[in-house]
């Protein structure tokens, strides 16, 4: 989880708005939630929840994400802007078997695109999300 600290404060997102870090033997989930304001003068309120299963031995371990989402809404209404997910589990209740990204018109006034498809592993770290709702938006 010590990357997901440095990629966070290079965005200015200090370790206090980790909501929870759960570890458990070699499996770890991140959640944060933050309100940020972005290069436009926007207020934004990032949620991230990813789960990363960590595989190798002690001194060469690697990570790999199992799920995420990645959400950004509105800081003042709360209305949703983006959202990346990742595939679902099929556990019966199948939201999308794919990586996708939901976008909305004004800002969450309930007029949601088609989830867009994002290729095999094309689909964005947290460091590429924050860089999207930072410059973007």
């Amino acid at each position: 989880m010590d990357i997901h600290s440095k990629v966070l404060k290079k965005f200015g997102i200090n370790k206090e708005y980790i909501v929870e870090v759960v570890i458990e033997h070699a499996y770890h989930t991140l959640d944060l939630e933050v309100t940020i304001t972005t290069y436009n003068q926007r207020q934004v309120t990032i949620n991230i929840h990813k789960d990363v299963a960590i595989s190798g031995d002690v001194k060469r371990p690697w990570a790999e994400t199992s799920s995420y989402t990645y959400h950004a809404r509105d800081g003042r209404t709360g209305l949703p802007i983006i959202r990346y997910c990742s595939p679902d589990r099929n556990d019966g209740k199948t939201h999308r078997s794919f990586h996708h990204k939901h976008t909305y018109d004004d800002y969450g006034e309930n007029k949601k695109h088609s989830p867009k498809i994002i290729p095999g592993q094309e689909w964005p770290h947290v460091d590429e999300f924050l860089k999207e709702v930072f410059e973007e938006l």
